[in-house]
């Protein structure tokens, strides 16, 4: 996925968020005991030996239970260390800085409080015995700022074979933390599921294709993924705009998108993806009449082992790659 979209995406998710915050913090009510900063220091250790610093490279791991969906497991593994911009991928700065959640309190807490905030999802992210829990809030943001589930207040850590909780007065961490499993989706829809086997060399129906997986792959995405449309379709149709059909390094450009139907129009799940190109409103009319369309430009090419995948997207500004000349910004050239 290029990193404008990503950025665009993650900016999306951050903003939801803030919004949504302020209604979190409403939700639970004043906690009169003593604040405990061994609590957050505890937190931030934990956070920092998840994520790592900057420099620092495998994978920590998102674990995501669905209680209510038959108890559905997702579960991705994401770099630690820098992200795509080179920043250091962490909360720790969110969770430290009193310009954001830096101040809000935190104390000692026991499993009833966890059980107590319950909302039929459980998320964890882990490094090696390292794992923070918490209790997501998901599903539509509704018009008071709420979440359709609010988040949980309870953070349960497990370090060294050791498990403990802390509770603070809001769900603000529970969201931040959130926000690496909404990207993780977005990234395995992007990333991990657009191929398409070498052996095919039509460009259209290979573009064609990898429309009809991203759709399939909304479809198959969890229901607390905060962009879950009800339906995505993908009719076939003419995609590719420019085109360079050498054998030294094949590659095209192609209208890449879907057609998303929201049983509730104004829901906070459509208007994540009116960011960058936005959503042509529903025309009424045939068999996707009630479905809005979302797309943008994209980049296809070969990789080593000479199968297709997705190199990119974007609004604006892109070409197809010409051989021994560059990037082509003149869509004229095939």
């Amino acid at each position: 996925m290029k990193k404008a979209t990503s950025c665009i995406w993650l900016i999306t998710l951050t903003a939801l968020a803030l919004l949504s915050l302020g209604g979190c913090a409403q939700e639970k009510e004043e906690n009169t005991e003593e604040n405990d900063p061994q609590a957050r220091e505890a937190i931030l250790q934990c956070c920092e030996l998840i994520f790592g610093s900057a420099e620092e490279t495998g994978n920590y791991h998102i674990r995501v239970t669905d209680e209510r969906d038959g108890g559905r497991v997702d579960e991705y593994d994401c770099p630690r260390g820098a992200d795509e911009q080179g920043y250091g991928n962490s909360p720790v700065y969110a969770l430290s800085e009193p310009s954001m959640y830096g101040d809000e309190p935190w104390y000692a807490a026991a499993e009833q409080d966890w059980d107590d905030c319950r909302n039929g999802v459980v998320a964890e992210i882990s490094y090696g015995k390292d794992a923070i829990a918490f209790i997501p809030p998901w599903g539509a943001i509704k018009t008071d700022a709420e979440y359709e589930h609010p988040g949980g207040n309870v953070l349960r850590l497990t370090q060294n074979g050791e498990t403990t909780y802390y509770k603070s007065n809001t769900a603000h961490a529970a969201q931040l933390l959130f926000v690496y499993a909404q990207e993780a989706v977005m990234e395995k829809l992007y990333d991990y599921s657009l191929h398409v086997p070498g052996t095919e060399t039509d460009y259209e129906n290979i573009a064609n294709e990898f429309c009809a997986q991203f759709a399939a792959g909304l479809n198959a995405a969890p229901r607390w993924f905060s962009g879950k449309p009800d339906d995505a379709a993908s009719p076939v149709k003419e995609r590719v705009f420019d085109a360079y059909y050498g054998t030294d390094y094949p590659n095209f450009c192609f209208g890449f998108g879907v057609m998303m139907r929201f049983d509730d129009p104004e829901s906070s799940q459509r208007y994540q993806w009116e960011a960058g190109s936005g959503m042509i409103e529903p025309t009424g009319e045939g068999e996707y009449g009630d479905y809005f369309s979302w797309g943008m430009a994209a980049d296809a090419c070969r990789d080593e082992a000479g199968n297709w995948y997705v190199a990119g997207t974007w609004t604006g500004g892109g070409g197809i790659w010409l051989p021994y000349i560059g990037s082509s910004w003149d869509s004229a050239q095939n």
